[in-house]
């Protein structure tokens, strides 16, 4: 056979699987925690030997001249992150969050972004909840935060939080504008949509002093 009269033919690579479900009787049920576990003595446990705990010994992260961060000390810094959404923040047994800290140390991150957070919602935000805020602090959700980051910095974990996510528009922000009431019901716009606008800045820089002048009790800082 010729290669031309080769490849003028149809050839079939591989067939399409058949439209059937498999069979369920062997099946073994394989059940996964809410925060995957990993054996102490486990050779993917990369969070026995990865880490320089605790977080934050040598000193703030800031950058070179090249680009690159380093600590305050000298030592180059290097972040491999994931992020906890929402009510992922918030564990509300002091088990759960040893074993979300474990967790997280055991797959290899050293850095964990808090992400959707700024929210007066029960279980979910740190905002005050009764009357809502954006920007008193809901003790609290505070002391779960507080508890949670205090055990990644034990670890050698360091943490990210964003200043600006999910914040609804509410008449303490200032905001005098015509169809304010309009604005109110942007879908996930909120503030980041109107960032621009002075108000909104003013209303942001209020925000994240409040948190950021908060001092977490189990880390000092």
């Amino acid at each position: 056979m010729s290669a031309g009269s080769l490849f003028a033919q149809t050839q079939i690579i591989a067939e399409p699987p058949a439209d059937t479900l498999p069979d369920t009787a062997d099946l073994v049920t394989w059940p996964v925690g809410r925060y995957p576990g990993f054996a102490n003595e486990s050779v993917i446990n990369v969070g026995q030997w990865l880490f320089d705990a605790p977080a934050g010994k040598h000193g703030y992260v800031q950058p070179t001249a090249d680009g690159s961060l380093q600590f305050a000390d000298g030592t180059p810094a290097r972040f491999w992150g994931t992020t906890l959404c929402y009510g992922a923040t918030f564990p509300e047994k002091p088990a759960e969050i040893i074993k979300l800290a474990d967790a997280i140390a055991a797959m290899g991150y050293n850095l964990v972004r808090l992400h959707h957070n700024d929210l007066p919602w029960n279980g979910i935000g740190y905002l005050q909840q009764k009357p809502p805020s954006n920007y008193l602090l809901e003790p609290s959700h505070m002391e779960r935060m507080d508890k949670l980051v205090a055990e990644l910095f034990k670890r050698g974990i360091y943490v990210y939080m964003d200043l600006i996510d999910s914040r609804n528009l509410l008449e303490e922000d200032g905001l005098d504008v015509p169809d304010f009431e309009k604005l109110k019901k942007l879908n996930g716009g909120g503030w980041k949509g109107l960032f621009p606008h002075p108000a909104i800045v003013k209303a942001w820089k209020r925000s994240a002093t409040e948190l950021l002048n908060h001092v977490n009790p189990y880390t000092n800082r």
